[in-house]
């Protein structure tokens, strides 16, 4: 698990454990988060939900913006490591 903040990511030690190239590609899903600017829109969703937790529309919304940053993150990894590496070392923590 990795949480960002700003510009700096911060690792669970069990991610350490990884192998270099799984290690490589959670780093650079990480990074994608940082350069695609994801905590932005999740500060923005949450916010969204913290107003109106009432409209269903609200959650759904929080929960699609979170799946799509996951998405958008994994293609910025694909561009860097291979798509198999990135699987394994997300199996490790899903």
């Amino acid at each position: 698990i990795a949480l960002t903040q700003g510009c700096a990511i911060y690792l669970s030690k069990a991610t350490f454990d990884l192998p270099e190239k799984q290690l490589n590609a959670v780093l650079w899903h990480e990074y994608g988060h940082i350069r695609l600017r994801h905590q932005r829109l999740k500060r923005f969703t949450s916010l969204m939900l913290q107003l109106a937790p009432w409209f269903v529309v609200s959650r759904g919304f929080s929960s699609e913006v979170a799946r799509l940053c996951e998405i958008a993150a994994d293609k910025y990894a694909m561009k860097r490591v291979y798509s198999k590496d990135l699987a394994a070392a997300r199996s490790h923590f899903l």
